[in-house]
Protein backbone atom coordinates (compact mmCIF):
# COMPACT_ATOMS: atom_id res chain seq x y z
CA UNK A 1 0.00 0.00 0.00
CA UNK A 2 1.02 3.61 -0.59
CA UNK A 3 0.15 4.69 2.95
CA UNK A 4 3.22 4.23 5.20
CA UNK A 5 1.11 3.23 8.20
CA UNK A 6 -0.72 0.57 6.18
CA UNK A 7 2.59 -0.64 4.71
CA UNK A 8 3.93 -1.07 8.25
CA UNK A 9 0.88 -3.15 9.21
CA UNK A 10 1.34 -5.30 6.08
CA UNK A 11 4.97 -5.89 7.02
CA UNK A 12 3.95 -6.89 10.55
CA UNK A 13 1.26 -9.21 9.21
CA UNK A 14 3.68 -10.89 6.82
CA UNK A 15 6.10 -11.47 9.72
CA UNK A 16 3.24 -12.98 11.72
CA UNK A 17 2.39 -15.26 8.79
CA UNK A 18 6.01 -16.46 8.66
CA UNK A 19 5.63 -17.38 12.33
CA UNK A 20 2.40 -19.24 11.48
CA UNK A 21 4.30 -21.19 8.85
CA UNK A 22 7.00 -22.13 11.37
CA UNK A 23 4.45 -23.15 13.98
CA UNK A 24 2.63 -25.28 11.42
CA UNK A 25 5.85 -26.95 10.32
CA UNK A 26 6.65 -27.81 13.93
CA UNK A 27 3.19 -29.28 14.52
CA UNK A 28 2.03 -26.55 16.90
CA UNK A 29 -1.36 -26.30 15.24
CA UNK A 30 -3.29 -24.62 18.06
CA UNK A 31 -0.86 -21.71 18.18
CA UNK A 32 -0.60 -21.57 14.41
CA UNK A 33 -4.37 -21.46 14.00
CA UNK A 34 -4.78 -18.74 16.63
CA UNK A 35 -2.12 -16.57 15.03
CA UNK A 36 -3.45 -17.20 11.52
CA UNK A 37 -6.97 -16.24 12.57
CA UNK A 38 -5.68 -13.07 14.26
CA UNK A 39 -3.68 -12.16 11.16
CA UNK A 40 -6.68 -12.80 8.93
CA UNK A 41 -8.91 -10.59 11.07
CA UNK A 42 -6.36 -7.78 11.08
CA UNK A 43 -5.74 -8.12 7.33
CA UNK A 44 -9.48 -8.04 6.65
CA UNK A 45 -9.83 -4.91 8.77
CA UNK A 46 -6.93 -3.32 6.89
CA UNK A 47 -8.68 -3.93 3.56
CA UNK A 48 -5.50 -4.84 1.67
CA UNK A 49 -6.50 -7.92 -0.32
CA UNK A 50 -3.04 -9.36 -1.08
CA UNK A 51 -2.18 -9.83 2.60
CA UNK A 52 -5.73 -10.98 3.38
CA UNK A 53 -5.37 -13.73 0.79
CA UNK A 54 -1.96 -14.68 2.23
CA UNK A 55 -3.57 -14.99 5.68
CA UNK A 56 -6.40 -17.10 4.26
CA UNK A 57 -3.85 -19.37 2.61
CA UNK A 58 -1.89 -19.82 5.85
CA UNK A 59 -5.06 -20.53 7.80
CA UNK A 60 -6.12 -22.98 5.11
CA UNK A 61 -2.84 -24.84 5.38
CA UNK A 62 -3.18 -25.08 9.16
CA UNK A 63 -6.77 -26.31 8.93
CA UNK A 64 -5.84 -28.78 6.21
CA UNK A 65 -3.03 -30.19 8.33
CA UNK A 66 -5.56 -30.55 11.16
CA UNK A 67 -8.02 -32.31 8.87
CA UNK A 68 -10.49 -29.39 8.86
CA UNK A 69 -10.30 -27.88 5.35
CA UNK A 70 -14.09 -27.53 5.03
CA UNK A 71 -14.13 -24.98 7.84
CA UNK A 72 -12.01 -22.60 5.78
CA UNK A 73 -14.05 -23.11 2.63
CA UNK A 74 -17.22 -22.16 4.50
CA UNK A 75 -15.59 -19.08 6.03
CA UNK A 76 -14.23 -17.83 2.71
CA UNK A 77 -17.55 -18.39 0.96
CA UNK A 78 -19.39 -16.47 3.70
CA UNK A 79 -16.95 -13.54 3.53
CA UNK A 80 -17.33 -13.26 -0.23
CA UNK A 81 -21.11 -12.93 -0.20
Amino acid sequence: PDDPAAAKVVSELRAQLVAVQALTASGRFDEAEAQARAALERATDLGFDPVRVEAELRLGIVLSRRGQPRELCTGVRDRNR
